[in-house]
């Protein structure tokens, strides 16, 4: 019979029960309704072309400050101070980190291709139903250096961000095939991928890989895996998709995989067989499949689920099988923190009586080594309110 191991995290601060339910970081001031925000909504459009290399920015609705514009007026404020007066923001939208139903405000990442700014719990201005991963985004609001080091829009006196117009954009898209070296390689071959692809509408595409080699796709440094054979990417500036082939290595003796990657967007979260969402960084070429399954399953609404990281939910647990032959040796959880900032340790228990269960020496990873080896471990959430996050998974296995 397996045995089956319980890493239990046990932790106890904060309230947030729920797949998606977040604690937003940045302020405790109630989020009001977009009426209550602004009464000067714009509607005007900013083309790419007029946001050139030679744009100069005057934060008003007309002449919106670039990302890096706006960076920079935030590194000029005292420590910890917020902007006396809001300014017009334009930036091509990278993701959606977190939507709050109760307020229909929206926690969003814009960029220039240069630097990352964050609308913190904005409202949409009439008239935009949707965001999408690429559009075109000018907002308004406060502005500020969150905690040192988040640049973004924040509440301010029962006033926060406004999104005022949201346009779609097209970007070029092209591919590459490389080797683990970074040269050209023919051992895979990108299928029915797109010239160029536009927010709101994804481009999608296969890949014929060589037998005994793998491969890892890339697009702006994200992971992407696939689903059901078939790849689908967003894009907000122009794109490479980025195959690297390596050759399949086969699991012997002792092998640690590092797992990072996903294909689950903001919001989304899953039950079943998790084993596609992560990608193998490490080892180069390792076959993950043909050795672990790591599943996935949950509590009522509560589920595991990828937002800026790995969430797993009250009630929910990720159970890691390996297959005949082989024993887990090792779990690590790496970059742990519960869903709160002021989150600094972790307990766990139910563990056999040969494992042992430790912070490291940065105190942000969670290390569970099993002297003897088992076949089987589950990872349990087991607080009342709280959430296990964690950035990567580590998964040491040996030959049994």
């Amino acid at each position: 019979m397996k045995k089956r191991i319980l890493l239990a995290s046990l932790l106890c601060l904060g309230a947030l029960v729920g797949c998606g339910n977040d604690n937003n970081p940045s302020s405790s001031v109630n989020n009001p309704s977009s009426e209550e925000i602004s009464s000067e909504v714009s509607s005007e459009e900013v083309s790419s072309e007029e946001v050139s290399s030679a744009y100069v920015g005057e934060g008003t609705k007309d002449l919106p400050y670039t990302v890096s514009e706006i960076c920079a007026l935030c590194d000029s404020l005292a420590e910890g101070a917020v902007s006396d007066a809001t300014a017009y923001v334009v930036g091509s939208l990278v993701k959606v980190t977190y939507y709050n139903e109760k307020y229909n405000s929206y926690t969003a990442i814009i960029t220039d291709g240069e630097k990352e700014f964050t609308l913190y719990s904005a409202n949409l201005a009439e008239g935009i139903a949707e965001l999408n991963v690429g559009d075109e985004l000018v907002a308004h609001g406060y502005y500020t250096l969150y905690q040192g080091k988040t640049y973004e829009f924040t509440g301010k006196d029962g006033s926060y961000p406004l999104i005022d117009s949201a346009t779609a954009k097209t970007y070029k898209l092209s591919s590459k095939v490389v080797d683990e070296n970074g040269n050209a390689s023919t051992n895979a071959t990108v299928n029915g991928l797109a010239n160029q692809v536009t927010s709101g509408t994804p481009a999608s595409f296969t890949l014929t890989v060589k037998e005994g080699y793998v491969a890892t796709v890339t697009l702006n440094g994200q992971t992407i895996t696939a689903t059901s054979g078939t790849y689908s990417v967003e894009a907000y500036m122009d794109s490479e998709v980025v195959v690297k082939v390596t050759e399949r290595q086969e699991v012997a003796g002792t092998t640690t995989f590092l797992l990072t990657g996903h294909t689950l967007e903001a919001n989304a979260a899953k039950s079943g067989d998790v084993t596609p969402f992560f990608a193998v960084v490490e080892p180069a070429g390792a076959d993950l499949l043909s050795v672990v399954t790591i599943t996935a399953e949950t509590s009522g609404a509560n589920c595991f689920g990828f937002y800026s990281n790995y969430r797993l939910y009250t009630g929910s647990t990720l159970t890691i099988d390996v297959k005949d032959g082989y024993v887990i040796s090792g779990v690590e959880l790496v970059n742990f923190v519960g869903n709160k900032d002021s989150e600094s340790s972790v307990s766990v228990t139910g563990l056999a009586t040969d494992a042992t269960a430790t912070k490291d020496s940065s105190n942000v990873n969670v290390v569970v080594t099993y002297e003897n080896g088992v076949s089987q471990v589950v990872i349990a959430n087991t607080s009342e309110s709280e959430q296990v996050r964690f950035d990567s998974l580590k998964i040491t296995v040996k030959e049994a």
